[in-house]
């Protein structure tokens, strides 16, 4: 309890080091505004004393702040990079609706959000970072596909980071991602449920690569529980270029219903002449937000932006500047829409 005799106050600390409260204060939420010198003393001190902040109180001080009116502390940067020819479109429109998410949840913390685009050459990306820095903005959400983070020349020590959507290139920074292995067994999961027995995966080397492989793992593990034999996957590449081979694949593999991340392959069976759900089923592990009638996992990238503020501002408040000691992640769930492409089978 906040009056328990027992507990060390931060008024006792700061009678034993012989500086104000708020200092103490400030130097146990590591501010900058304390001199490191002193920060480490008081720290030292209040641990030597035996202090532990009192939760109640902390309660109540979030209470308070969330009552009052948010005032303008400072802008975050959305940190995005050029995507490759072929994906402009899609990560034109996911980066907004993330953009989006990001606004709406930062003004409700004080903050306003703007979006970069970090260039490919390391002049660009350290003009991006001194103009970042010039400007006042201490806090990133680094949402880039392509650059990793070891090649981006950004002082780092100078920022707070969250990486937005985990790339296997940025290992150093606390993350928010959609948990893609979960998503890819609930699809199959519900496919299965369904009656289909021959699912055929659409391989992006690419896509695979972005999300270390966990909707691979997921298909993979789920067709040894399930005691089936797995489809071999099938290219992008193959099905948008060599048509015939994309539908001998599927009618050689007896394939009852098509796992993709867009629609394109959708459109080629439409395109033939084949009915969906009829002919073959067909679940999307992406479906694309403007979509009421596609079947499969929908994630929420607004709701990433929103969760990616949320964790950057909390470390902002703390100073951790630079790359923690140890990253944690946060993995959102997706949501399984049932749509009109999947109908039950006959057993």
């Amino acid at each position: 309890m906040a009056n328990d005799p027992k507990r060390t106050t931060i008024a006792q600390i700061a009678q034993a080091a012989g500086v104000s409260k708020m200092t103490v204060s400030r130097a146990l939420s590591n501010h900058k505004w304390v001199a490191e010198p002193t920060r480490k003393r008081i720290q030292k001190l209040a641990e030597t004393m035996g202090y532990q902040p009192d939760p109640a109180l902390s309660a109540l001080s979030a209470y308070r702040q969330k009552k009052r009116a948010h005032i303008y502390h400072s802008t975050l940067a959305l940190v995005i990079d050029e995507p490759r020819k072929g994906l402009r479109t899609r990560r034109n429109l996911r980066d907004q609706i993330l953009l989006r998410g990001a606004q709406e949840h930062a003004r409700k913390l004080g903050y306003e959000v703007e979006i970069f685009r970090v260039g490919t050459t390391k002049r660009q990306q350290k003009r991006l970072s001194d103009v970042l820095y010039a400007r006042g903005i201490r806090g990133l959400l680094l949402a880039t596909g392509e650059c990793r983070q070891e090649s981006l020349a950004f002082d780092w020590n100078r920022f707070v980071s969250v990486c937005v959507a985990r790339n296997p290139g940025f290992p150093y920074f606390h993350a928010v991602s959609f948990n893609f292995y979960h998503a890819a067994m609930q699809l199959l999961k519900n496919i299965w449920q369904l009656g289909y027995r021959r699912p055929g995966f659409m391989y992006d080397e690419g896509a695979a690569r972005a999300t270390e492989y966990q909707e691979v793992a997921a298909y993979d593990h789920f067709s040894r529980k399930m005691g089936i034999d797995k489809v071999p996957f099938c290219n992008y590449t193959d099905a948008f270029n060599k048509r015939k081979q994309f539908f001998s694949w599927l009618g050689d593999h007896q394939v009852d219903v098509l796992i993709a991340t867009e629609d394109t392959p959708l459109q080629l069976i439409r395109e033939r002449g084949w009915t969906v759900p009829k002919d073959i089923g067909y679940a999307s592990s992406r479906i694309p937000r403007t979509s009421n009638t596609i079947s499969g996992v929908k994630r929420d990238v607004g709701h990433l932006g929103r969760v990616a503020v949320d964790i950057l501002s909390s470390i902002i408040q703390r100073n951790e500047i630079g790359k923690p000691k140890l990253p944690y992640g946060i993995q959102i769930e997706s949501e399984w829409v049932k749509g009109t492409t999947l109908i039950q089978q006959r057993t």
